[in-house]
């Protein structure tokens, strides 16, 4: 069961980062980003430290960002 745990943090905390990244490198600010995608922005900053996922919104912020998320197993 550990090993499920932490295949699950590993990827919040890794998408997460990719995400902040990709809006850093927009510099787009968490109020702009909100506007647009309507996701509060709690939410956004939960799922950029790693706290929380949802695919959906994940795939909404990847979107907007011109991104494509790509999970590749070992």
């Amino acid at each position: 069961m550990s090993s499920v745990f932490n295949i699950n943090y590993q990827l919040r905390r890794e998408l997460g980062k990719q995400l902040w990244l990709a809006r850093r490198d927009k510099q787009l600010k968490l109020i702009s980003v909100t506007k647009s995608t309507h996701i509060p922005y709690e939410i956004i900053d939960k799922i950029e430290r790693g706290k929380h996922l949802s695919y959906h919104d994940c795939v909404k912020l990847a979107n907007l960002y011109g991104r494509k998320i790509k999970v590749l197993l070992e």
